[in-house]
This record gives C-alpha cells, sequence and structure tokens, in this order.
C-alpha cells in the first residue's frame, strides 16, 4: 500500500502502525509541500474530525 492510497483514518492508522521510522525530504519549494500538506488534510477531513483522528493524520 502507497501512502496515496490511503483513503481512511483506519487505513491509516494500520498503515502507521506498521511502518517503522522513515525520514522524508521535501523536494521542492514550501509552496509545494504546503500544498501538499493541505490536500492531506482536507482529504482526512482534519477539521472535523475528533481527537484521535487527528492525532492519526498529524502522525
Amino acid at each position: 500500500m502507497k501512502p496515496e492510497d490511503l483513503t481512511t483514518i483506519k487505513q491509516l492508522e494500520d498503515f502507521l502502525s506498521g511502518i517503522r521510522a522513515v525520514a522524508f525530504s521535501v523536494i521542492g519549494d514550501k509552496d509545494v509541500c504546503y500544498c501538499r500538506i493541505q490536500g492531506e488534510l482536507v482529504k482526512f477531513r482534519y477539521l472535523t474530525r475528533p481527537r484521535r483522528g487527528k492525532e492519526a493524520v498529524i502522525r
């Protein structure tokens, strides 16, 4: 499973529980990075999530 395929909090939690620590590097400028983060927050409806769901999205 690729991170792009994750669509639910349950899938996200399962993915996070099954991976080791990973170091990510940013390719591109800040605007590209912020657009990517915003897209993920919108995809998982971050603002309407309860605390448990928000924690998974932040991880």
